[in-house]
């Protein structure tokens, strides 16, 4: 998995005909002078809704190191992986982070009803896809399952996970991100995050694993090899053992997760790198999973 660097680009985009160069050779040193024609305004994209931080979107869309959308009209930001309906027509702006796009007078798109916003990251209901892959991985289990409600989401033009009910696979690592391997695994890549979000490999890229079966089976992938006890929480007024997986233990590798069994059901739900912010996630994830019969 790759990660572009995160740095802040400026974009001084100045017409031509507005702008005239004249430098000036005298000895060994080189003065440059720059005049403005015809009354320019002192902000490069004043009027336009690029402010002195933002450049303009390559069609349409705002990606790669500047990925925070900005829309002029309604003075408004919007963080990657948004879950709700973006303004019309596109952005105005793009910017590499929110505080950017405050400092050119910007404010937070609210979060949409449903959806939870934790340390930069957007948590949305699951589609429809996902809940008929739950459904049909029960029907496969025998048995009953838990499976989440919400999860991250997505950039508009990144690749996102296939989980349906006729993508799921028996086998980990398959282009599947659903699988049955004696439980039912979710594997979730690549997902919005801030430029600051700490994660896969200390890289701003997360990770995050979502493990359920029927309680009365053992599923080795609810546990890490050498994994570390981190105390409880409670998920759902139930008991749940917190726990990390050193580097190198599998599937959960450098992971920190809940673990409990209510209903019937034996559920476990991790994300790559410990943190304040990858706590909450997969806290509020873990209390999002609802039983699921076949």
């Amino acid at each position: 998995m790759q990660h572009r660097p995160n740095r802040l680009r400026r974009n001084l985009d100045h017409s031509a005909a507005d702008w005239v160069k004249v430098s000036l050779l005298k000895g060994s040193t080189v003065l440059v002078a720059i005049v403005c024609l015809g009354g320019c305004s002192s902000s490069p994209g004043r009027g336009s809704g690029v402010g002195a931080q933002g450049v303009k979107p390559a069609g349409g869309l705002c990606a790669g190191e500047a990925d925070v959308a900005a829309y002029q009209a309604a003075k408004q930001y919007f963080l990657p992986g948004y879950p709700g309906a973006l303004p019309s027509p596109g952005p105005s702006a793009c910017y590499a982070s929110a505080r950017a796009a405050e400092s050119d007078g910007y404010h937070a798109a609210s979060t949409p009803l449903g959806a939870e916003f934790v340390g930069g990251v957007y948590l949305a209901p699951v589609s429809d896809e996902v809940r008929g892959a739950c459904k049909a991985a029960a029907l496969v289990m025998r048995g009953p399952l838990a499976c989440p409600r919400i999860l991250p989401t997505y950039p508009p033009i990144s690749s996102k996970p296939i989980c349906t009910s006729s993508s799921l696979s028996p086998e980990v690592g398959s282009d599947s991100a659903c699988v049955v391997v004696e439980g039912f695994v979710m594997s979730w890549e690549g997902f919005a995050v801030p430029h600051d979000y700490v994660g896969v490999d200390g890289r701003a890229e997360g990770h995050l694993v979502v493990i359920s079966a029927p309680q009365d089976r053992f599923v080795e992938a609810l546990r890490c090899q050498g994994e570390v006890s981190e105390g409880t929480i409670v998920v759902n007024g139930i008991t749940a053992a917190r726990y990390s997986c050193p580097q190198s233990s599998g599937m959960q590798g450098g992971h920190v997760g809940v673990r409990w069994s209510a209903d019937g059901v034996a559920s476990a739900v991790s994300m790559h790198h410990d943190s304040a912010t990858n706590r909450r996630l997969v806290q509020d994830i873990a209390n999002s999973m609802q039983v699921v019969s076949q």
